[in-house]
């Protein structure tokens, strides 16, 4: 998908809480330095997991910029983003309007939009009334489109004439996504010199994981 993605707010709390990743490591002491060194392995491996999934396991919030709106034109009458379907020989218009001006939201789950910021004509930056679109989130597939019967506004080109910022993550991570965390958190516990968390791979990772994983995952094992 065109446009860039950047993690604008990071999670505010981990989705496993230390109590419970020492519970399953079978820890029972105090030591500042062994919660520091787990409550580090749990944000290592939500983010090991979100790499690999492509998801966002907590709730953290991305701004997607964009050089204008699926489907619109811009000052000089071009398309600015991608191509128009309706243009191309032998497309059928019927169904094609929602394609034409979707809007895909990358990790997902999307909880909610925050804002819809665009640059008009003029240059000036203008928030979009929520009233003009329409957020369709089914799983991780979320999708923005103009409500029915508008379409977008026309903006300038620019590498962020189109500035989306939403909140994504679980309300209630799945159990799998958790037990893979706490296997991972595990591997990582016992074996502190043999793995490094910068170049943890496919290889070393373990069945389970890999398996309690595939079907919420989106993006290949690399």
């Amino acid at each position: 998908m065109p446009g860039r993605l950047t993690l604008s707010v990071a999670p505010a709390a981990e989705p496993l809480s230390l109590d419970d990743a020492k519970q399953h490591l079978r820890v029972d002491s105090d030591m500042v330095d062994d919660d520091s060194l787990i409550s580090s392995l749990i944000t290592a491996a939500r983010q090991w997991v979100e790499e690999i999934t492509g998801h966002s396991v907590a709730t953290q919030t991305w701004r997607l910029a964009l050089p204008g709106f699926p489907g619109a034109t811009g000052v000089l009458g071009v398309p600015v983003y991608g191509v128009d379907p309706l243009t191309l020989p032998g497309t059928p218009v019927a169904g094609s309007v929602a394609f034409r001006y979707a809007l895909h939201l990358g990790r997902g789950p999307v909880q909610s939009i925050t804002s819809v910021e665009y640059l008009d004509t003029t240059g000036t930056l203008i928030t979009l009334d929520p009233a003009g679109y329409v957020l369709s989130a089914d799983n991780w597939d979320a999708t923005l489109t103009p409500t029915p019967g508008q379409i977008w506004p026309v903006t300038i080109v620019h590498p962020e004439g189109v500035v989306i910022t939403y909140v994504a993550g679980y309300a209630t991570v799945p159990a799998p996504i958790l037990a893979a965390m706490k296997i991972l958190i595990g591997t990582w516990y016992e074996n502190r010199e043999a793995v490094s968390l910068m170049r943890f791979t496919a290889d070393e990772v373990p069945f389970t994981v890999t398996a309690l994983l595939s079907p919420y995952r989106v993006m290949e094992f690399a």
